[in-house]
């Protein structure tokens, strides 16, 4: 599995000027990893939100899972 910084590369040279940010803390519970993000160009509005969730097995993320929330 690719990591989790080459997938937000990838996603932000497709909207060039594209910030993803982590927007609340990184909740760990067994192998899980949970995390909300915002999505921005510039300073503009936030043009999405979402919640990231990561299976990590021996310290490699395994699945990637992605929530978009409705606009």
């Amino acid at each position: 599995m690719r990591s989790t910084d080459t997938i937000v590369d990838a996603l932000q040279a497709q909207a060039p000027g594209a910030r993803i940010a982590r927007s609340g803390p990184i909740q760990v519970a067994q192998d899980l990893v949970t995390y909300s993000w915002t999505l921005t160009v510039g300073d503009g509005p936030a043009l999405a939100t979402g919640r990231d969730v990561l299976i990590v097995r021996d310290d490699e993320a395994v699945s990637l899972h992605v929530g978009v929330d409705a606009p």
